[in-house]
C-alpha cells in the first residue's frame, strides 16, 4: 500500500503536504540535511489538505476593482467575491461544497491527479423543498520535471507539471432527475504552458508550494479604451 502524504498548495498570495545528505536546502522550509533526493521526496501519493487562492482584477472606464478567493481545507470549499464594496460568500447553509483531491507523482516523471467535488443546494417553493446535487470528477495525467534554476532560483526549487490528458464528468441530480455530462481532452507531452510550483517546503510527509501569475490587457472599441490587470 502506498504511503499517503499531505499536500498544502497556496496560489498567488497562495499553498502542498518525504531526507542522502543532499546538499543545500532548495526551499526555505526544507530540512537542513536530507537522506533522500528531492525527486524521491516528491515521488508518491499525496493528499491535498489545504489550498488557498486569491486574485484581483482592476478595470478602467469605468474604474472597478474586484477580487475573489478560493479556500479548501481538505474537505470544505469556500469562495468569496468582492466588487464595488460588496462581498458575497458561497456556499451559504444549508448548501454545501466539499472536495477530495489526490496527486500521485511517479519517479519516471509522470503524474496523475484526481479531484472529486460535490455541491448541494436546496430551496423551498410552495411548501415543497427540493435538493440538487452536482458531483464533478476530474482525472488528469501528465508529466512533471524539476527546473534547472536561473537567477536567484535554485536547481530543483521549481517543479513544472505538463497536462497531457484530462477527463471530466459531472452528474447532476435534481427533483429525481439525473443528467450526466462529460468531456475528454489530450495534448502532446510538454505541450502548452505548464503549471509551475515553487516548492518552499519539501520534507517528511509535507510539501508546500506557491504559484503566482499576473496578467494585463487593453482593448479599444468605438473610441473607448478598457484596461484590466490581475
Amino acid at each position: 500500500m502506498k504511503t499517503m502524504k499531505n499536500i498544502i498548495i497556496a496560489i498567488a498570495a497562495s499553498a502542498l503536504v518525504m531526507p542522502v545528505f543532499n546538499g543545500c536546502k532548495k526551499g526555505e522550509g526544507d530540512p537542513a540535511i536530507s537522506l533522500k533526493s528531492r525527486k524521491s521526496r516528491v515521488a508518491g501519493e499525496w493528499t491535498v489538505t489545504s489550498f488557498n487562492s486569491s486574485s484581483s482584477n482592476t478595470s478602467l472606464m469605468p474604474a472597478v476593482t474586484s477580487s475573489n478567493t478560493y479556500s479548501y481545507d481538505g474537505t470544505n470549499v469556500i469562495t468569496t467575491w468582492t466588487s464595488g464594496g460588496t462581498t458575497t460568500t458561497s456556499p451559504v447553509a444549508p448548501d454545501t461544497y466539499t472536495k477530495t483531491w489526490t496527486i500521485t507523482f511517479e519517479k519516471d516523471g509522470t503524474y496523475k491527479s484526481s479531484e472529486v467535488e460535490i455541491q448541494t443546494s436546496s430551496w423551498t417553493f410552495g411548501g415543497t423543498t427540493t435538493t440538487s446535487t452536482s458531483t464533478t470528477t476530474d482525472e488528469t495525467s501528465g508529466t512533471w520535471t524539476f527546473e534547472g534554476g536561473t537567477g536567484e532560483s535554485k536547481k530543483k526549487e521549481y517543479l513544472s507539471m505538463y497536462e497531457t490528458s484530462k477527463t471530466s464528468s459531472t452528474v447532476s441530480v435534481s427533483g429525481g432527475t439525473s443528467t450526466t455530462t462529460s468531456s475528454t481532452s489530450t495534448s502532446a507531452s510538454k505541450g502548452g504552458s505548464p503549471d509551475v510550483w515553487q516548492l518552499t517546503t519539501l520534507k517528511g510527509k509535507e510539501m508546500v508550494a506557491h504559484i503566482e501569475d499576473t496578467n494585463s490587457n487593453s482593448n479599444s472599441s468605438g473610441g473607448t479604451t478598457t484596461s484590466s490587470s490581475g
